[in-house]
């Protein structure tokens, strides 16, 4: 069969083993990528998705998360990444501006511990986070 493919950036290493039939080498190629950055396997992320109709609030509350992030990943020993917050990808979904803040760290453990003190002290009611362990995209 034939397969049509569109890119912004035909040059992935993606493509190329895609062109190639090669899993192995897209493979290998993928696993380095992310044991570089500490992506999964090699650590876990929790995507924290704030949605508001008011930008301004939702501004407010994701810096106020992230303040908050900071204060309490002190208690952990630092042993958690804060990325972030910054718009999502798809800024506005029916009416709802959408912000998101990442938090990585090799501990599941401590990083749903955060997790849940972060949903404990939200503040802002019109906000709505939420919480996708291990999210399979960003958008």
């Amino acid at each position: 069969g034939k397969v049509i493919i569109q890119t912004f950036n035909p040059q992935h290493f993606a493509l190329k083993h895609v062109r190639n039939h090669d899993y192995k080498s897209f493979y290998a190629e993928e696993i380095a990528f992310r044991k570089d950055l500490r992506y999964p396997p090699f650590s876990r992320i929790i995507n924290l998705r704030l949605s508001a109709t008011n930008k301004e609030t939702l501004l407010d509350q994701a810096k106020l998360l992230k303040d908050t992030a900071q204060k309490l990943c002190a208690e952990y020993g630092n042993k958690i990444e804060i990325i972030g917050p910054a718009e999502s990808p798809l800024a506005k979904i029916k009416n709802r501006w959408r912000w998101q803040m990442l938090l990585k760290s090799e501990n599941a453990n401590t990083l749903h511990q955060l997790a849940r003190r972060l949903m404990q002290t939200r503040g802002i009611n019109s906000v709505r986070v939420t919480v996708d362990v291990d999210p399979e995209n960003f958008m």
